[in-house]
């Protein structure tokens, strides 16, 4: 760059200082701004709780989005989730993934999708049928409470609504066999983070006052479970049992409050509210105690299936207010991730049982496969064992002829060189 355009910009910079400025100050202000804008995130622009994944806790150590040790990796992003622990003791772990549902209101029952008999033939219930949905008809709540006290009449109504949770393990790549997560002690369990956002983007329009709606997570129950894999059975997780509750916890991987709670007491109409229950966020953690992938032999190829698991949770909300934008989903028939699946060598027992036998066509293949072997033992038969060395081989030369054992009769009278003389 000369020095005729140094100047040239110089006083074109002075000409225009005043748009400069301007300039400046609002690239100032953007970027003041921008780191709000940049962060914002969430699974669902309804009103009431919204889930996400959090983070990870296995083997001492507590993971959060982007943390990795041992040559693993942890992604928590919203409603999607991949953890991998790397490689401990010299034994590799698998990537587990999930997914999940907003945390929504039911419009459909499951129970009565699916008829319970056939006539005079009862169904047996499945666990479809069983994830069923009792409360919430047409966005009213299932109770609500009302009481005075001091001359002050309090109004608080319970929404039971709808969470479900898929999660699922990658199958081995043979010959690398991975380790299940909870199967060595001194490891422990995997537990799994999840994060309720109670009071977050609970209003539109300035100054309308929606954003005087509170909510707070009354109480998670476990409706229904379902695991899969090569051995259903072998997939341990808690909570398990339908009806049980899981705890929930005011801090990230239930760590101690340390801060005065006093400060985040919210008034609605004058009434202050519980700062322990309606809060901006509450956390709750499932255990996979066993979880991974099984290995099996099959015939001649190694197999290697991953398990899944998926939870149903009805999250029982409190709501002070008016709940005027709601979340209306039809229950989900079968959420559950299927199982990822890897085969290495030959496979005939899956060619096998592959075969439709019941069929024509399966028929058709067991005739030939019996002509074949009929048609082999035929051929064994006629020409017998086939040359596995191969035609070209050099014939061996034949053995010699034996030896008699009778001496000559010349060598008879050498050694008999002193009998008598016959005459």
């Amino acid at each position: 760059m000369n020095k005729n355009t140094i100047n040239n910009i110089s006083k074109t910079f002075m000409k225009n200082k005043m748009i400069v400025a301007v300039a400046c100050i609002a690239i100032i202000i953007f970027a003041a701004a921008s780191p709000s804008l940049s962060t914002i995130s969430y699974t669902t622009a309804y009103q009431g709780a919204q889930p996400s994944f959090y983070g990870a806790t296995f083997n001492g150590v507590n993971y959060v989005n982007g943390a990795s040790t041992n040559g693993g990796h942890s992604t928590f992003s919203g409603t999607t989730m991949s953890f991998n622990a790397g490689v401990i003791n010299g034994k590799p772990y698998p990537t587990i993934t999930g997914e999940m549902t907003s945390v929504f209101i039911p419009t459909t029952s499951n129970t009565n999708l699916i008829p319970q008999s056939l006539g005079d033939i009862d169904i047996p219930i499945t666990w479809l049928s069983s994830w069923t949905s009792s409360a919430t008809a047409n966005g009213e709540p299932s109770r609500t409470f009302e009481w005075k006290n001091n001359g002050k009449d309090y109004i608080m109504k319970e929404y039971d609504t709808k969470w479900y949770i898929t999660l699922a393990s990658t199958a081995d790549q043979y010959p690398i066999e991975t380790t299940a997560y909870g199967k060595y002690p001194q490891t422990g369990p995997l537990q799994l983070w999840f994060k309720l956002d109670t009071n977050e983007n609970g209003w539109y329009f300035n100054g309308d006052g929606l954003r005087d709606t509170k909510f707070s997570i009354a109480k998670l129950l476990v409706t229904n479970a379902k695991a899969d894999g090569r051995i259903a059975n072998n997939v341990q997780y808690s909570p398990e049992v339908g009806g049980s509750t899981m705890s929930v916890y005011l801090n990230p991987f239930g760590q101690e409050t340390t801060s005065d709670i006093s400060s985040l007491i919210e008034n609605t109409e004058g009434s202050a509210l519980n700062p322990t229950y309606f809060r901006d966020s509450v956390y709750c953690v499932l255990n996979l105690d066993t979880f991974g992938s099984q290995d099996w032999y099959d015939w001649f190829a190694f197999k290697s299936k991953g398990d899944t698991l998926a939870l149903e949770i009805t999250v029982k909300q409190f709501v002070v207010g008016e709940w005027v934008v709601q979340d209306f989903q039809d229950e989900p028939t079968d959420y559950i991730k299927p199982s990822a699946e890897s085969t290495w060598g030959w496979d005939i027992g899956g060619w096998f049982e592959s075969i439709p036998w019941t069929t024509w066509a399966g028929l058709g293949t067991f005739f030939i496969i019996l002509l074949l072997g009929l048609g082999a033992l035929v051929l064994l038969w006629v020409f017998g064992m086939p040359n596995l060395k191969g035609s070209n081989t050099t014939p061996r030369t034949p053995p010699p002829k034996p030896k008699s054992s009778f001496l000559p009769l010349r060598k008879l009278s050498v050694f008999n060189q002193n009998a008598p003389t016959w005459r």
